[in-house]
C-alpha cells in the first residue's frame, strides 16, 4: 500500500482497491476499484485526482496549457462543463484560459484529461472528435443529449466513420450497469472478481452488422470500451467481460 498526504488534508491517504464504486471527493465524479482513501474521514480520491499535476497539455488542444484548480470560479460564468464528457464541473478541474474574456476557455475533469486523441484497437483507429456526422451507437443521436451543457462533448469515431460513441454515453451506461450489479449483491467487495466483470456492455451495432461475441467487430468494441471505461473511472486495473449484441430490433 502507498501512503501519501494531501497538501491541505491533515490525515494520511492509502491507495486501496475495493470491489465497488465510489464518488470521488475531488472531482465529484464516479470511480471504481482503485482509490486513495483517508480512513479517518472516508475521504476518497481517484488516483488522477490525488496525483494531479500543476499544469498539463492535451493533444486535442495543441499549444494550450491547462492549469489545475480545486475549485474554479469565473466572474460572469454560470457554470462550467467538461469539454470531454459534457457534464458539469463540480470540483477538481484542469482549465485552459484563452480568448479576451475570462469566461472563455476549456475545462477537463482529471480523469477525462487522460483520454487519448487517437486509439488503435485491433487494427481499427478510433479518433476523438467534437463534431460528428454519424449517430452514437448507444444513444442514436449525433449531438450529445441528456446534459445541461451546451458543450458538444467528445466522441470517438472509427477511421471508417461507421462506429461512433459519445464519451458521455460510455460513462453513463457503465455507471448505470455498475449500480445495477452492485445493488443486486452479485459481487462481494472483497472478491477477486470485479463487479464490472459481470456487466454486459450492450452496444447498438449500426448498419445492421451482427456483432456477436465471437466476431472481429465484437472483440474490437469490447477492448475499446474496456479502455475508455478504465480511464473514465480512474482505475487502469479494471477488466471487463463485455458481450456485444445487436439491439436494433428494440
Amino acid at each position: 500500500m502507498s501512503i501519501v498526504k494531501l497538501d491541505h488534508h491533515e490525515h494520511e491517504f492509502k491507495l486501496e482497491i475495493y470491489n465497488k464504486g465510489f464518488q470521488c471527493d475531488g472531482c465529484r465524479e464516479q470511480g471504481f476499484g482503485s482509490r486513495y482513501k483517508c480512513e479517518h474521514c472516508s475521504y476518497e480520491l481517484h488516483p488522477e485526482c490525488k496525483c494531479r499535476k500543476p499544469t498539463i497539455t492535451h493533444d486535442f488542444f495543441p499549444g494550450s496549457v491547462f492549469k489545475f484548480y480545486e475549485q474554479l470560479h469565473i466572474p460572469g460564468s454560470c457554470g462550467r462543463s467538461c469539454d470531454a464528457c459534457g457534464t458539469d464541473i463540480k470540483g477538481f478541474v484542469y482549465h485552459c484560459w484563452r480568448g479576451p474574456r475570462l469566461a472563455d476557455g476549456w475545462d477537463l475533469h482529471p480523469c477525462c484529461s487522460k483520454l487519448e486523441k487517437e486509439l488503435r484497437i485491433d487494427g481499427t483507429d478510433f479518433i476523438l472528435r467534437d463534431k460528428v456526422t454519424s449517430e452514437c451507437m448507444w444513444c442514436k443521436n449525433k449531438k450529445l443529449c441528456g446534459t445541461t451543457s451546451r458543450v458538444p462533448g467528445w466522441s470517438y469515431v472509427s477511421g471508417c466513420g461507421k462506429y461512433h460513441f459519445h464519451v458521455y454515453c460510455v460513462a453513463k451506461m457503465v455507471a448505470k450497469m455498475v449500480h445495477e450489479v452492485w445493488k443486486k449483491g452479485e459481487v462481494d467487495e472483497s472478491s477477486d472478481s470485479s463487479a464490472l466483470d459481470k456487466i454486459d456492455l450492450r452496444v447498438v451495432a449500426k448498419s445492421g452488422r451482427k456483432g456477436g461475441s465471437g466476431s472481429g467487430f465484437g472483440r474490437t468494441i469490447r477492448i475499446f470500451l474496456k479502455t475508455i471505461v478504465a480511464i473514465l473511472l480512474g482505475d487502469p486495473t479494471i477488466t471487463l467481460a463485455c458481450v456485444l449484441f445487436d439491439v436494433l430490433s428494440k
